[in-house]
């Protein structure tokens, strides 16, 4: 019968890897890494809900015809589960950069920030995906421009806008 126990080699290995972490994680995160994910998660859900009921608001003012009115009715007719899928890979995009923001400056962990970083990604992760239906993309491309446009967050909002602007042949304006 094989001795099928791993080498000494592999389980060295195996320690070296798990210890290189436990190190990493010691060095990057601060004492309060459990308090700034369960705010990010808190933020997230409640910008989530706000922008689904935002929406439902703009749809009764929106012309039916035109095509914001159309991506209205596009985010509006998401499933739950789509809508979900969305919200949380968008949060996830901006959680990844809220904690960024808050390592190099740790002055911002405030819950208005984490609020306004996650609505801020979750908007401009919703307006990805519905312009990816309208490419024509698969969800999984979808999903992955929403996790970007989260880590983007207002930039990708600016973007988006300056693109439009330019092709409708307005000069963007800037503060």
């Amino acid at each position: 019968m094989q001795d099928r126990r791993p080498s000494r080699f592999i389980r060295s290995v195996k320690e070296f890897v798990v210890h290189a972490l436990i190190d990493w994680w010691h060095r990057n995160t601060c004492e309060h890494w459990k308090a700034n994910v369960a705010m990010s998660f808190v933020a997230a859900i409640i910008s989530g809900y706000a922008i689904r009921w935002s929406i439902g608001f703009w749809a009764m003012f929106l012309p039916h015809d035109s095509w914001a009115g159309e991506l209205v009715i596009g985010a509006i007719s998401m499933s739950g589960r789509g809508f979900a899928l969305t919200m949380g890979v968008s949060a996830l995009g901006g959680v990844a950069s809220f904690m960024h923001e808050v390592r190099t400056d740790p002055t911002n962990l405030r819950i208005i920030n984490a609020l306004g970083h996650m609505f801020a990604a979750q908007f401009a992760g919703l307006i990805m995906f519905l312009l990816s239906v309208e490419w024509g993309m698969t969800t999984p491309y979808g999903l992955a421009l929403c996790g970007v446009a989260g880590w983007g967050g207002n930039k990708t909002m600016t973007l988006l806008s300056d693109r439009l602007l330019a092709k409708a042949g307005i000069e963007p304006t800037r503060r």
